[in-house]
């Protein structure tokens, strides 16, 4: 069995076996979304639109194959600290 994940989340590569993944344009998806609605905003009125922004296949070991192997990013670790009290 093959497994396929979107998005590349974080996580993906910490996963066992680490998840094969279609990695999307977040930041460019964003901009777009942000430009197409200002422009509503501003009274513009266009006929309905199709985008295609460029995805990438990040193969991991999910999918079935042996990937060569590389050391795993070690996951952030962040301290919590509480507040001060004064």
């Amino acid at each position: 069995m093959a497994v396929v994940g979107f998005d590349d989340i974080g996580l993906a590569m910490y996963s066992e076996p680490p998840l094969t993944t279609v990695k999307q344009p977040i930041r460019e998806i964003g901009k777009l979304a942000t430009e197409l609605i200002m422009a509503r905003v501003n009274g513009e009125r266009k006929e309905p639109q199709s985008h295609r922004l460029k995805t990438s296949l990040i193969v991991r070991e999910s999918c079935g194959i042996k990937v060569p192997a590389h050391p795993r990013p070690k996951a952030k670790q962040q301290r919590l600290r509480s507040p001060e009290i004064r």
